[in-house]
């Protein structure tokens, strides 16, 4: 699971991005007029939800690009 998503992170310019982003947007001059959550909790697989879909971002983007981590084709596919 880390390799993986050692990896995954990769494709990000900054993946400690949502960490700094509302200081970063503070400074800039922006503030905040409301905050909302978006519940995301699937209690069971389902195979057509937000899960499923970044696990197959996820596993595609591995594929492509695991072997600077370490990552066969058959880990990344046993990671899914």
């Amino acid at each position: 699971m880390d390799r993986v998503l050692m990896c995954w992170d990769d494709h990000l310019a900054d993946p400690h991005l949502p960490a700094t982003l509302g200081a970063r947007m503070r400074k800039a001059g922006f503030r905040v007029l409301r905050v909302e959550i978006v519940p995301m909790l699937s209690p069971q697989w389902q195979p057509v939800s937000y899960a499923a879909g970044i696990m197959k971002s996820i596993r595609g983007y591995a594929m492509a690009n695991g072997e600077r981590h370490g990552l066969s084709g058959e880990e990344v596919q046993a990671w899914l």
